[in-house]
């Protein structure tokens, strides 16, 4: 919501459905939503998202893609 009580965007989950966790040694899951939808009532955008198929990676990715370069400019400042 903005400063006046309206609404800047909403975001509805539905449709859960129990994923398999792969590292689970008794076979357990995790209830994730296969229909996400997005609403941005101010510019009249909707976005409907469903999901066919979702899985648990129990391998992490690769450290390189949580890097972000900084834009031309930009005072890196570390905390």
């Amino acid at each position: 919501f903005d400063g006046e009580g309206n609404t800047l965007w909403r975001a509805q989950f539905e449709d859960y459905q129990v994923v398999r966790d792969p590292a689970d040694p008794q076979g357990r899951g995790v209830a994730l939503p296969f229909v996400v939808r997005f609403e941005d009532p101010r510019n009249g955008a909707d976005t409907l998202i469903r999901m066919k198929e979702l899985t648990i990676e129990t391998a992490a990715p690769p450290a390189e893609v949580f890097h972000q370069e900084a834009p031309p400019g930009v005072t890196i400042e570390r905390l």
